[in-house]
């Protein structure tokens, strides 16, 4: 399902931004890089789909708050 590759993917995301144990974050080319590549090309249409959907109830509210913060993200990587 599309939500649980996002949730891979944002679980990516999070290891590049953060680093893990001996691994240190990655530079902010290489993290705007991935999200460009691989989460902003789709996730605003899955989260469109997912508040449209009319059996989605609670994941309606996680797609408009997933939306919002994929925003914030992308914004953010914009700026240099």
């Amino acid at each position: 399902m599309l939500e649980d590759h996002l949730s891979a993917m944002c679980e990516t995301m999070r290891l590049l931004v953060a680093g893990h144990e001996d691994r240190e974050p990655v530079p902010v080319a290489t993290q705007r890089a991935f999200f460009e590549r691989h989460i902003a090309c789709w996730v605003f249409s899955c989260c469109t789909a997912m508040r449209e959907s009319p059996i989605a109830n609670y994941y309606a509210c996680v797609a408009e708050f997933t939306e919002q913060y994929m925003a914030l993200d992308r914004d953010a990587l914009a700026m240099d």
